[in-house]
Formats: structure tokens, C-alpha cells, sequence
């Protein structure tokens, strides 16, 4: 839940005013579906190919940049960034020391430590740090055995590790449905996961695997497998819910930069208690 006390609201009577940072297939699908909200403006388009950066500014009617530095603070109220997995936190803390309000691509960071740092930061800024956990926005229920298939819009990203492209959704369910919890069992094997999760009278286990761009999980909560509906547009809801969050609304569903360090937090522990090789 948004902690709206900490937050600066944008004032209301004019558009809200975003930039787009990463033009490549997620920050083409965050431009066009910030375009289609009401009351919101994209502002800028920033990648580090120019021509990239160009294209996919045309199609939404803002200006391309190469770099966030120059971006105009002034002519902002926050941003979005879906850029590759060693530049999403030093992105996210560059636009977050910038005074703007940021969502950022899960997992956010590469690891708990700095993800807290990054929480730290919008803190002290008093900016709403969000990240993408769209999967949040899928209609969810505790239903007996059934197989969740996780799905995403075009191919799963490969260059990341299993654990911190996939794994990081069950562990936030996880962590969101059950409340803390700590490893008992973590089993890696390539690109094959098998985790156990226990806390007071609770209990979760996840099994992930990855071939090629396709990934299968299954996910049981106190032992009930979860299924995830897979219709509807959760991606532009997870991002009218941003928008919302900054003109003060409650947006229980979208994850703050503190749920995503929780995960990550609780990722490392996996990791670190899994067999060594």
C-alpha cells in the first residue's frame, strides 16, 4: 500500500508529464499505454540509441533524448524505466535524485542491499518509488490443483538469471499473501528452481524452470496452488495505478520500491541457503 503521508503529490488542474527511459519492446509498451491514459502526457523518450530513441518518440508525440541527464526537471513529474538489468537501479536512482517520481521494471535492483538504498533515496527525495510487479494486476486465487503457467507479453528475457527474471514474482506472492517468510529448502540447477518457504504456520513452495524464451512455475501457497487469469490489460493498469498514486489515490496493488527490496531480500537468503555446487 502507498504511503501517501511520504509522497509529494502532484497538484491537480494539468497533465500529469512522464519520460519513457528504454525504448526497446517494454518501454515501447509503457509509452503507448501511458499515451492512452487521460490527464497524461509523455513528455520525453530517452534511450541510448538515438534512432531508437527517435521512432519510438514519434509514435507518442515526445521528444527523443540519448541521456536522462538531459532530461528537463522542470517540464517533469516522474518517469518510467524499462532498460537492461545492470542499468535499471543506477537509472532508477539518477531520475529519483532528479526529484522525480519513478516506476521502475522489476526486480528494481540486482540485489536486497541495493534496493534499500534505492528506498532510501526516494525517502529522503519524498518520491513514490514503484516497481514493476505486473503480475499483481492479474486476477489471482488460491484454487486447488490447478498449474500456474506465468505468461508475458513477447519473450522472456534470457539474458537474466532465472531467479531474478521469474522467481521474483512467486517470492513477491508470496511474501504479499502469506506475510514474512524465511527458506527452507532451495534447490538450483541450471536454468530449474525448487524453493520452500516457511514462516509461522505458514508455508510456500515454488518450482520454476526456463527453456530457451518459455518459462513453466508453480507456485502453492499453505498448500493450495495459486492460478493466475491471465486477461484484461494489466499492464496499463499497474500503470494508471502509478499515475493515480501520484495525484494522492490509494493504490493498494502496486508494488513500492520497500515490497521489491523484500523480495530481494528474501531471494538472497534462497540463495544463499541453496547446496554448495
Amino acid at each position: 500500500m502507498i504511503e501517501r503521508p511520504l509522497i509529494e503529490p502532484v497538484p491537480p488542474g494539468r497533465p500529469l508529464r512522464l519520460a519513457v527511459v528504454g525504448a526497446g519492446r517494454w518501454g515501447g509498451l509503457h509509452a503507448a499505454k501511458l499515451a492512452g491514459l487521460p490527464g497524461v502526457e509523455v513528455v520525453a523518450v530517452v534511450d541510448r540509441d538515438r534512432d531508437r530513441a527517435a521512432r519510438l518518440a514519434a509514435a507518442v508525440g515526445a521528444r527523443p533524448l540519448d541521456d536522462v541527464a538531459r532530461l528537463d526537471r522542470a517540464g517533469l513529474d516522474a518517469a518510467t524505466v524499462a532498460v537492461t538489468l545492470d542499468q535499471l537501479g543506477p537509472v532508477t536512482a539518477r531520475l529519483l535524485d532528479m526529484g522525480l517520481h519513478v516506476l521502475a521494471e522489476k526486480p528494481l535492483a540486482l540485489d536486497g542491499r541495493a534496493a534499500r538504498r534505492l528506498v532510501a533515496l526516494a525517502a529522503r527525495r519524498r518520491r513514490l518509488l514503484a516497481v514493476g510487479y505486473l503480475e499483481r494486476f492479474l486476477d489471482h486465487g488460491l484454487v486447488g490443483g490447478r498449474r500456474l503457467v506465468a505468461r508475458r507479453v513477447g519473450p522472456a528475457r534470457s539474458a537474466a538469471p532465472l531467479w531474478l527474471d521469474w522467481m521474483v514474482h512467486d517470492l513477491d506472492h508470496a511474501l504479499r499473501l502469506l506475510g514474512p517468510l524465511r527458506p527452507a529448502q532451495a534447490d538450483f540447477a541450471g536454468e530449474r528452481a525448487r524453493v520452500r518457504l516457511v514462516g509461522p504456520g505458514r508455508e510456500a513452495r515454488i518450482v520454476a524452470a526456463r527453456r530457451g524464451d518459455r518459462a513453466r512455475r508453480r507456485l502453492w501457497l499453505d498448500g493450495a496452488r495459486v492460478d493466475l487469469a491471465m486477461g484484461g490489460d494489466p499492464l496499463a493498469a499497474q500503470l494508471a495505478a502509478f499515475c493515480g498514486a501520484l495525484r494522492g489515490a490509494a493504490a493498494d496493488r502496486l508494488a513500492t520500491g520497500a515490497d521489491a527490496a523484500a523480495v530481494l531480500d528474501l531471494l538472497d537468503a534462497v540463495r544463499a541457503a541453496r547446496p554448495a555446487a
